[in-house]
């Protein structure tokens, strides 16, 4: 039998599925890097201004990716990271103390069945297979110091160079993977979101839409596939 990966997104605002999706997920091309790698960036903020943050955090990440040369991936990403948590760190230098709130960073790269993925601050990922649902925490690159000395180990606030974390997967048939902005944590339990990432592609959306329908705003990205 054959098999085939699918990849679909979803960004809801104010429950509603919305077109916006640069505000918050964005798909770059990375053909600059290896040829038919795609690259999905998600963000997320308690910040009153999400929208701002979140969009200055996607385009330098993208800047960052489209200028890289064929450096290997891993150090890529460590430099994007960097160089997102810098600029933010700038921007909210000058707001008042209150106001600076950090943000999470989730970074998926797909190659055929191949996945990498990285995150630093607040995000979810979770795999699903026939044994069931799982939480994935990736491990600390290059066997970075322990979080914890860098304050909330946020985006723009961690005390000192981003600490990110990177993983790496090969998607089998049966298996969907799943990174999500946190709050899909709190919304579902386990057997609830199993039953959601073991839907169809599509039915999986439109149930993810009903679950995170009360958030002011949710992104995620599904990475599936199925046995054909």
């Amino acid at each position: 039998m054959g098999t085939q990966l699918s990849v679909t997104t979803i960004v809801l605002q104010n429950g509603q599925r919305s077109n916006e999706g640069t505000l918050f997920l964005r798909k770059i091309d990375a053909e600059n890097i290896r040829q038919g790698l795609e690259v999905y960036a998600l963000t997320e903020t308690k910040s009153l201004d999400a929208d701002k943050l979140c969009r200055e955090v996607l385009d330098t990440f993208e800047g960052c990716i489209v200028k890289a040369g064929t450096t290997a991936f891993t150090t890529v990403l460590s430099e994007a990271y960097q160089a997102c948590h810098q600029k933010l760190a700038d921007t909210l230098q000058d707001a008042p103390f209150a106001a600076r709130i950090g943000l999470g960073l989730t970074a998926l790269a797909v190659r055929d069945d191949n996945l990498i993925f990285a995150k630093m601050g607040p995000g979810t990922l979770y795999l699903h297979d026939s044994s069931g649902l799982r939480e994935v925490q990736p491990p600390l690159l290059n066997n970075a110091q322990d979080e914890a000395s860098n304050g909330n180990n946020f985006l723009g606030t961690a005390l000192g160079p981003a600490i990110i974390r990177v993983g790496h997967h090969t998607i089998a048939p049966g298996q969907t993977f799943i990174a999500s902005t946190s709050t899909l944590a709190d919304a579902s339990s386990y057997d609830g979101l199993s039953a959601i990432l073991d839907a169809p592609i599509e039915e999986g959306k439109d149930k993810l839409q009903l679950l995170m329908a009360q958030e002011l705003y949710f992104a995620a990205c599904l990475i599936k596939k199925d046995q054909r």
